[in-house]
C-alpha cells in the first residue's frame, strides 16, 4: 500500500504533519475519488498551499500532527479534523463516513446531504434532511463527546437510538454488548446484553486556534 504524505514539499528535517494513506483496492487499483483537501495549516496556522486540492479516496486515512488542522469537501458536506485527529473516510449516498480513531473531527452537511461520523460502535448522522453540523471528539475507548452545533442530530449504537439537539453537548458513556455465558449449570446460555450508551450533558469549549477554519463548517449551505 503506497503512503503519500502532505505536504509533499516539506524538508526531510520536518516530520510530515498531515498523511493521506489510501486503502487497497482488491484489483490493485486506485478506490474511487471522494472529495478534495480545501484547506491545510501548518504549525503556527500557515497555510499549506501544497496541500490544497489534493484528491481524497474512498478508504483513505487522513492524519493531523501537531498543530494542524485540515478542511475537506466530500461530496457535498465538509469535514474539519483539528490537530492530532485521525480518521478513515468512505462515500456513501449524498455524503461520506468518516470513523474516527483519534482526536476530533467537525462535519457539516447541507440540505439533503449527510454524514456519518462512527467510533467505538455508535454512530452518529443528521436526524432528516435538515442541514446539520456536528463535533465529535474521542476521550477514550468508552468516552465520546459529541455538540450539534446545528440541526438535530441522531445518535444509535447497537438497537439503542437517540437525539441531539442543536447547541448541546453530552459526554457519551459507552457500555459495550456483554459476551455471553454458557458457564451456568442447567441453564443454558443466557443472552448477550445490548450495546448501549449514557449521555451526560457538558460544556465543550472550542480552540481559539481552530475558530476560523471551524466558523466555514458552521454554514453548510454556503458555497
Amino acid at each position: 500500500m503506497r503512503t503519500t504524505c502532505l505536504p509533499a514539499l516539506v524538508s526531510a528535517l520536518v516530520l510530515a504533519l498531515i498523511c493521506v494513506a489510501p486503502a487497497p483496492a482488491a484489483t490493485g487499483a486506485r478506490s474511487a475519488p471522494i472529495g478534495a483537501i480545501l484547506q491545510a495549516t501548518r504549525d503556527k496556522g500557515e497555510i499549506d498551499r501544497a496541500s490544497e486540492g489534493t484528491t481524497i479516496y474512498d478508504g483513505d486515512s487522513l492524519t493531523t500532527g501537531g498543530t494542524n488542522t485540515m478542511l475537506a469537501r466530500l461530496g457535498g458536506p465538509q469535514m474539519f479534523l483539528i490537530s492530532n485527529s485521525a480518521v478513515v473516510v468512505h462515500g456513501i449516498a449524498n455524503g461520506f463516513s468518516a470513523t474516527l480513531t483519534s482526536g476530533t473531527i467537525a462535519a457539516s452537511a447541507g440540505k439533503g446531504q449527510t454524514f456519518q461520523l462512527m467510533a467505538d460502535g455508535l454512530t452518529v448522522q443528521p436526524f432528516g434532511a435538515a442541514p446539520a453540523v456536528a463535533r465529535m471528539t474521542l476521550i477514550n475507548a468508552t468516552q465520546v463527546e459529541l455538540t450539534s452545533e446545528k440541526g438535530v442530530l441522531q445518535v444509535s449504537m447497537g438497537d439503542e437510538t437517540d437525539t441531539i439537539e442543536e447547541g448541546k453537548s453530552y459526554r457519551l458513556e459507552l457500555e459495550p454488548e456483554a459476551e455471553p455465558n454458557s458457564a451456568q449449570s442447567g441453564k443454558g446460555t443466557t443472552p448477550a446484553g445490548k450495546n448501549r450508551f449514557k449521555k451526560i450533558a457538558i460544556i465543550v469549549l472550542l480552540g481559539a486556534a481552530s475558530i476560523i477554519t471551524w466558523r466555514a463548517l458552521v454554514s453548510p449551505d454556503a458555497p
